[in-house]
């Protein structure tokens, strides 16, 4: 078993690797480009007018002199600074790690026969080999990758590169003997073992609907993220961009910037224009949440089946499909209810869903939420 506490340089570490895995150098270092070279040539743009208002000189020339100094600009720093957009990118990306980071408390990972199981805090995860896509490298962490959709377990090396090592290695050997699970293969639980005791159990089958229910839930419960927000000032600063560029074109072509109170009306648009996108992307973040969860919902369903178990014990709330056991304890669990649905939710991504269609749902629920009222002070 192997046994260690995450800490915020393990953050840091990670969501560096991961942001260098997943994003291609080239395309990153193009839109940096691109992205500096139109912003330096804008704001090269609106010193060069300003200062020719200044100097009575309110005509073109000015602002395309600023153009042009704004652009050799950023080109001159770009061949003294090549690195400079890694740099930017690893700083944004560890200041994002530190104000994410939340202490979770000690992780343990081991395997037996069946997978790789891992708990952390009241949270256990127990997913079999044929749910295992693989196991890759980011920073110095070792992940392990579930197939289609899943939480990933991380293993930070500096435990120790020599079992670190041999349980990447462990890992990939079993992914070798194994084949990949469909949602047509027959149920067969295996979470009895591990969860004997059951004081309740349900089976259920799910439908790309019950996880589209389940993602909105988990959407409308979480807080406002770094991410959420990031969204958001990408599609507001490209509005007010966009939209400025094309008032400053439009007022070019008929009044040509005559005096201050031009600048003006179209800064006053802009800026109205990027507040009410600001406004509208929370919105829009959400339905690009809920139409990724709705396109990824099939891909769920063929690796681990449209079969759950449910069940309860003394300690937890429990649930299985054909690659995957998860059991979160009662002090973590929340209990959410709507018309068509029950859900639990708990820390570590642990969701679940209960569709109400289901013969004896609400009678399981209440159960839940019996449990819930008697065991939330156990640990």
């Amino acid at each position: 078993m192997l046994e260690f506490t995450p800490t915020p340089e393990d953050a840091v570490d990670l969501a560096q690797g991961v942001a260098e895995e997943n994003a291609s150098d080239a395309r990153g270092r193009a839109y940096f480009w691109v992205i500096g070279l139109c912003a330096t040539a804008l704001l090269g743009t609106i010193a060069g007018w300003g200062v020719g208002v200044l100097l009575g000189d309110p005509g073109r020339r000015p602002a395309g002199i600023g153009l042009i100094v704004g652009a050799v600009a950023w080109l001159l720093l770009m061949a003294v600074q090549p690195d400079l957009r890694r740099v930017w990118s690893r700083r944004r990306t560890a200041r994002k790690a530190l104000r994410d980071y939340r202490d979770r408390g000690t992780v343990r990972v081991w395997l037996d026969d069946t997978g790789v199981n891992s708990t952390v805090g009241l949270v256990h995860r127990r997913l079999s080999w044929p749910g295992i896509h693989r196991v890759t490298v980011a920073g110095d962490h070792i992940l392990v990758m579930p197939r289609y959709a899943g939480p990933v377990l991380t293993v930070p090396r500096r435990i120790g590169d020599a079992v670190v090592d041999r349980l990447a290695a462990t890992i990939r050997e079993h992914l070798t003997r194994v084949r990949p699970t469909t949602g047509t293969r027959s149920f067969t639980p295996t979470g009895t073992a591990l969860y004997p005791r059951r004081v309740a159990c349900l089976d259920i089958d799910v439908t790309t609907a019950d996880l589209c229910a389940l993602a909105a839930s988990i959407e409308h419960r979480q807080p406002p993220t770094r991410v959420r927000r990031d969204f958001r000032l990408v599609q507001t600063v490209r509005a007010f961009v966009v939209s400025f560029v094309v008032l400053v074109a439009i007022n070019r072509a008929t009044i040509g910037f005559p005096n201050p109170i031009i600048l003006g009306s179209v800064l006053l648009p802009s800026v109205l224009i990027g507040a009410a996108i600001w406004y509208r992307s929370a919105g829009a973040y959400t339905r690009q949440a809920l139409a990724q969860a709705e396109a990824e919902a099939p891909h769920r369903l063929a690796a681990g089946g449209t079969h759950r178990q449910l069940w309860l014990d003394e300690t937890g709330f429990g649930q299985e499909d054909a690659v995957a056991v998860e059991h979160a304890a009662w002090p973590v669990l929340t209990l959410e209810e709507t018309r068509e649905h029950w859900f639990l939710h708990a820390v570590e991504d642990f969701d679940a869903v209960i569709p109400r269609r289901i013969l004896g749902a609400d009678a399981f629920a209440a159960a839940v939420r019996a449990q819930l009222a008697t065991g939330r002070g156990a640990a």
